[in-house]
């Protein structure tokens, strides 16, 4: 009990400290005397070009099933965290697929819905799954979901179900 007692004293003197500079924050004093936190800086690649700005967020959904080489459903994911790398070259890769436009709240956007399909050649883990493009004969990955990770054996298939809604162009 003591000791339970001690620790949380500890953590009502100290976590007011220890929270106020998180993350790389620092505290600085603005033109009034008030002070403002700020994080800290990006590295210049990955620092967002105006057009990148001002371009709406991709809403990316993939549904992924995984089968044994006699068509058995092994897993189905839904991934839901997105890592995006090359935003102009996703533009470009979807401009190929087939879209239709949908409305919502006045506004109008592309609804693209495609479907890849493939055999894995050898056994290994898998988590993550991408969405690849070939720029001047090399492949590029634009962005990748991930997802929980399992096995897969030579001969397993999988399909990928893939919608994208963007603003209409």
């Amino acid at each position: 009990m003591k000791i339970l007692m001690l620790f949380l004293i500890c953590l009502i003197i100290l976590g007011p400290t220890l929270a106020e500079n998180s993350y790389a924050q620092t505290t600085a004093a603005t033109k009034n005397g008030d002070s403002k936190v700020t994080g800290a800086t990006e590295p210049e690649d990955f620092k967002a070009t105006g057009a990148q700005k001002a371009q709406k967020p991709l809403k990316v959904y993939l549904q992924l099933q995984i089968r044994n080489s006699d068509g058995k459903l092994l897993a189905y994911f839904e991934p839901t965290v997105l890592y995006i790398y090359h935003p102009a070259l996703i533009d470009q890769y979807l401009d190929t697929k087939p879209k239709s436009i949908i409305t919502k709240d006045g506004e109008r956007f592309e609804q693209i819905h495609f479907k890849e399909s493939g055999t894995f050649g050898t056994y290994h883990a898998m988590a993550q799954y991408r969405m690849m493009y070939s720029v001047d004969d090399t492949p590029v990955s634009l962005l990748t979901l991930v997802h929980d990770g399992y096995y897969v054996l030579p001969r397993d298939t999988f399909t990928a179900s893939w919608t994208v809604i963007r603003s209409a162009r």
